[in-house]
């Protein structure tokens, strides 16, 4: 920095803020006539001086006689370069501290996932889901199992309160602590690709329907402006489980109150390289039909069982794909709990879906919509998000997430690229994703199924974030 052009007292003040600048030019800036004493400017001034590590001893004596409050003194005492005959002070000094608090007023799920051989799983519950469910309630206490707030969209609202008593809401972006994804899902999916065959993953969740989770607090010197962009939330598993300011944690308080929970477990197992989710009632059913000894010494036989079970099923359900008669058609949920439930409709022709498609969360939300042509999307589509206690919280409810297109038509090369990868198509034109509180979160165009063109990014309030531009799907300047 170049400190013989300092003009103006915003200059000096970026100077002070150089760890670099040298004790003399400090002391010039005190000594200056243009001084600004008795400003708001001034005491920023002098807090920067005080922890300053070049400013000069005399420097610092003289400010201390001078200082506007006990945090300043306190920084002069704390710096290396304080005079020994002012040190003895230091214990005297009682700093005022204000307190800021994150309010919570809904429940906390608690999640985890576990991943066990198949014998220790034999061992854990017999493949009883009763005595899966009295496992995981004693499990969530040995294993401390997280629990936190839901959020979304990588960011999380709350109200925090003032030191004053009044309170404010305020956005506060989440970033990833244990964990590689910000849905509980999305981690789920991470871990099976990592399961080796004949493990066990345990999706484990308890859900908490009443009541309200634990208050965040942090206390900040007097003098210390509160910055609320300073707040950053910690996520893990689609879960807010701590707070930090300017990297400092926030003090959790403890002070929950949950009422009404319920346990909510899935099971999946890989064998032969593909990844099952069990039916725990189903399987359990099979193996006492079979006569078969359910104990971890007899592991190898249960598992050639679930062998044959799964290619026995698999087999039933191709078979009841091949007389599926084109028309009008649905699917519904299979899961325990949701069956009856529709899950999508349309029109198969050729045993493909053709025209209008729809597809439905578990609780009756539109999920997608869309036209398919001979079993591939094209045009138009629209994804929407489901209602969920947190986002009622905020008055809203699900509604439209993303809003995008695919290629109207496809080349036999395309075709074929999309059986090789799994696609069900190529995004091909506009595409934006919204806030639950409807507005932008970020817009752009895809070429091929890659991003082409300038992409835009929001905050959950509307401010335009960032901007960058791509040519197939590479960044450029």
């Amino acid at each position: 920095m170049e400190y013989s052009s300092l003009t103006d007292f915003d200059s000096k003040l970026s100077a002070l803020k150089d760890p670099n600048c040298p004790g003399e030019i400090i002391d010039k800036i005190v000594n200056a006539d243009d001084f600004p004493w008795g400003s708001e400017k001034a005491e920023m001034a002098k807090d920067l001086i005080a922890s300053h590590s070049n400013t000069l001893p005399k420097q610092l004596e003289n400010l201390f006689k001078n200082a506007a409050n006990e945090h300043q003194k306190a920084l002069i005492l704390k710096n290396p370069n304080c005079p020994e005959k002012l040190k003895p002070t230091l214990d005297e000094i009682e700093i005022e501290e204000k307190k800021y608090t994150i309010l919570s007023d809904i429940a906390a799920p608690e999640r985890d996932i576990s991943t066990h051989t198949f014998e220790e799983f034999i061992e854990l519950c017999s493949f009883s889901k009763s005595l899966l469910n009295d496992w995981f309630e004693e499990y969530r206490y040995d294993a401390e199992v997280e629990q936190g707030e839901d959020y979304y969209h990588e960011s999380i609202i709350q109200k925090i309160e003032y030191p004053d008593g009044s309170t404010n809401m305020i956005d506060i972006p989440v970033v990833l602590a244990d964990t590689n994804a910000h849905s509980f899902d999305d981690a789920v999916e991470h871990e099976l690709k990592t399961l080796k065959d004949g493990e066990i993953l345990i999706q484990g969740e308890m859900e908490w329907t009443g009541g309200k989770w634990n208050s965040y607090s942090i206390e900040l010197d007097e003098s210390e402006k509160f910055e609320p962009n300073k707040i950053q939330a910690e996520g893990n598993l689609g879960m807010v489980v701590n707070y930090t300011y300017d990297g400092t944690s926030f003090k959790n308080n403890e002070d929950w109150n949950l009422t009404d929970g319920y346990i909510n477990l899935s099971v999946y197992l890989k064998l032969d390289d593909e990844i099952h989710e069990l039916d725990l009632d189903k399987l359990e059913n099979s193996l006492e039909k079979n006569s078969l000894k359910i104990d971890s010494s007899n592991s190898d036989e249960i598992l050639s069982h679930f062998k044959k079970y799964f290619k026995d099923k698999e087999d039933v359900e191709n078979k009841a794909e091949e007389i599926v008669t084109d028309g009008p058609h649905k699917t519904f949920y299979e899961r325990e709990g949701l069956e009856g439930i529709l899950y999508e409709e349309g029109f198969l022709k050729n045993g493909q879906w053709d025209g209008l498609y729809k597809s439905y969360h578990s609780k009756g939300e539109l999920q997608f919509e869309g036209n398919y042509k001979e079993g591939v999307r094209v045009g138009r589509w629209k994804r929407y998000s489901h209602t969920t206690p947190y986002i009622e919280k905020q008055g809203f409810k699900g509604g439209l997430y993303n809003d995008f297109r695919y290629k109207d038509k496809y080349e036999v090369d395309e075709l074929k690229t999309l059986v090789d990868e799994g696609l069900e198509g190529l995004l091909h034109g506009p595409f934006i994703q919204y806030f639950y509180n409807r507005n932008i979160e970020f817009e752009g165009s895809y070429k091929n199924n890659k991003k082409d063109g300038l992409f835009k990014e929001y905050s959950f309030q509307g401010k335009l974030e960032s901007e960058q531009n791509y040519k197939e799907g590479e960044v450029v300047d």
